[in-house]
């Protein structure tokens, strides 16, 4: 089903887990190997997080994995021979607790102004280098743009962008002043 998708989410998590304990249930793998490649695989999901937008679903997963994986590392009926909860419960904590400082920077830089692209355009000011009937040149961000206005413009006119049609930006009058206020 994941290949069949696009993107990598909740499926191919859930099945990566659970095929690891498939495994290790019906003897195939032996107990160590599948809490290696447990704690692998929630290692990598939680770094595949960082880098693909999943809404938290690998690095849940991943979390989920790398506390199975080492719960099932070591034969617990040898005694003495487990991975102490003491060690594992504030591991998994930690994990979980960067995985939330994660999403609340991305939350965060996701209500920052546009600084990029058309969307940043709008609303910048600027000042026209030449008017010729309906033709206009502007310079704003540096940069000449041809624009077209909402009445007559003289060159040395404050402009505000008001939107964005193509190569072509559409411009009001702006207040006086410098075009970088």
């Amino acid at each position: 089903f994941e290949f069949y998708t696009p993107g990598f989410g909740v499926a191919g998590v859930i099945g990566a887990v659970c095929l690891l304990i498939a495994l290790y249930a019906l003897a195939m793998l032996p107990l160590n190997a599948v809490g290696a490649l447990l704690l692998l695989v929630g290692v990598a999901l939680m770094a595949a997080e960082a880098f693909m937008p999943s809404f938290g679903a690998l690095g849940i997963g991943g979390i989920a994995a790398f506390v199975a994986g080492a719960l099932m590392l070591i034969d617990a009926d040898i005694p003495g021979m487990q991975i102490s909860l003491g060690f594992l419960v504030p591991l998994a904590v930690a994990s979980a607790l960067l995985l939330a400082g994660t999403g609340a920077f991305a939350l965060r830089a996701r209500r920052r102004p546009v600084t990029a692209g058309s969307e940043a355009m709008i609303g910048a000011l600027g000042e026209v280098v030449e008017a010729a009937d309906s033709d206009l040149m502007v310079r704003v961000h540096g940069e000449l743009w041809r624009a077209r206005g909402d009445r007559r413009f003289a060159p040395g006119d404050r402009v505000r962008v008001r939107a964005r049609d193509g190569l072509i930006l559409e411009v009001a009058t702006a207040p006086p002043g410098r075009p970088g206020d």
